[in-house]
């Protein structure tokens, strides 16, 4: 028995959605109501997302027989079962489905037309939305294809801009009114690559310059210091930090701590071993040395060793699921926690 298809091709989609719409016809309710309206954002490997007209949103009448259909073309594609899911739903509120539907509808762009089904592509503007959000905060998916999309989706609106864009802008880009933006420096971090693949500034505000390799997370060797960014409450480390470009840094990026926000204490002699681990062995040398300079400190476990995180700073993307963090209190053993506090606001994140 042949296993299903893992890639397809739009020829693969073209003969599909035609052959959806000729099981769609077969199905009294459907039919009645033909044709029905979806909006779809890119194809996954062999999964394509779709949002179904706000109208049907809530009627099993319409949803369920839809998605048998799918369910048969899948079978006698031989795709997998979820090549085209009704997933985008829960990304987007039931008035920002609205939103989304107008706005696909006067971009105009109308992938499949046929009688029974009508599918239309996602507003470019929350396609791009949704892919820079994943660039800066997601922890599933390939980032070096949300970036290169991304990028896509940018020079599309540079070539229509006739120019630089504002970065602000599309840092605000939020449909839903509720989402995490990205920072000031996942926006700079998205502008280098742009430099990079297209010889191109992207962004009018932007002085990031061509970074020296192809790397979705590059940035440039040379370059001006950024501005620092808001203000940001860490639970994790119980303290605020801020981020700033800056090319003299490993990772481009400088990150400054307001320990002054945590519990104070007098400062360790030295980090002898964790004092919530008394079998750990004992901290790297050099802390004590550098202690004074980079107040708070991370740390993780691995086989028994340490191991200092980005030269001492903390990359707020990286949360290593076993961590000890050093700072003026000594060391503090903690896991990794479902709840991250972004400017004052407690969200969940995966």
């Amino acid at each position: 028995m042949p296993s299903n298809k893992k890639f397809l091709k739009a020829e693969d989609f073209e003969k599909a959605l035609k052959r959806l719409d000729k099981e769609m016809s077969k199905d009294n309710f459907l039919a009645a109501f033909a044709p029905i309206n979806i909006v779809t954002i890119g194809g996954f490997l062999a999964e394509t997302y779709y949002i179904i007209d706000p109208q049907w949103a809530q009627d099993d009448e319409i949803k369920v027989p839809l998605k048998m259909a799918i369910n048969s073309v899948a079978k006698k594609e031989n795709f997998e079962g979820d090549w085209m899911n009704d997933g985008l739903h829960i990304w987007a509120s039931a008035e920002a489905s609205k939103t989304i539907f107008e706005q696909a509808y006067k971009q105009g762009i109308l992938l499949f037309d046929s009688e029974s089904l009508k599918v239309w592509a996602a507003p470019f503007e929350w396609a791009l939305e949704r892919k820079v959000r994943r660039v800066a905060y997601s922890d599933r998916g390939d980032k070096k294809v949300d970036m290169e999309d991304a990028l896509a989706l940018f020079k599309h609106f540079r070539k229509a801009n006739g120019g630089p864009l504002d970065m602000e802008y599309f840092r605000k880009l939020n449909i839903n009114g509720f989402d995490m933006n990205p920072e000031t420096h996942h926006m700079e971090m998205v502008a280098a690559n742009y430099r990079y693949m297209y010889k191109e500034d992207l962004f009018s505000s932007s002085t990031i310059q061509e970074p020296s390799s192809t790397s979705y997370s590059t940035v440039p060797a040379e370059s001006k210091l950024g501005a620092w960014s808001d203000w940001v409450w860490s639970e994790e480390l119980e303290c605020k930090y801020r981020s700033r470009k800056n090319a003299a840094e490993p990772n481009g990026f400088e990150y400054d701590y307001d320990t002054t926000t945590a519990t104070t204490a007098t400062p360790a002699a030295g980090p002898s071993q964790p004092a919530s681990l008394s079998a750990a062995p004992a901290g790297p040398s050099q802390l004590a040395e550098t202690s004074q300079e980079f107040p708070l400190k991370y740390y993780y476990v691995r086989d028994g060793e340490y191991y200092l995180n980005d030269n001492g700073k903390v990359d707020p993307c990286e949360r290593p699921s076993h961590k000890l963090v050093y700072n003026e209190n000594g060391w503090k053993d903690t896991q990794r926690r479902k709840k991250w506090r972004y400017a004052g606001k407690q969200v969940s994140y995966k």
